[in-house]
């Protein structure tokens, strides 16, 4: 299965390496939206596919 076939192109997800976060970049109708989670304890919700995986677990 490809990134592609699990998260669609309306909604990018971009993990630093240096520090638990993650910008989700969503895209409405009125252009990119970003939106930042971060720290371990966080939990970005994936609403596009239906995953909130927690911060700890994406960077174990």
């Amino acid at each position: 299965m490809q990134v592609h076939q699990i998260i669609p192109p309306e909604t990018l997800p971009r993990l630093t390496p240096d520090e638990p976060r993650v910008d989700l970049l969503r895209r409405t109708e009125a252009g990119w939206e970003e939106l930042r989670v971060a720290g371990a304890d966080a939990t970005p919700a994936l609403d596009a596919v239906g995953l909130a995986p927690p911060m700890a677990r994406l960077y174990a």
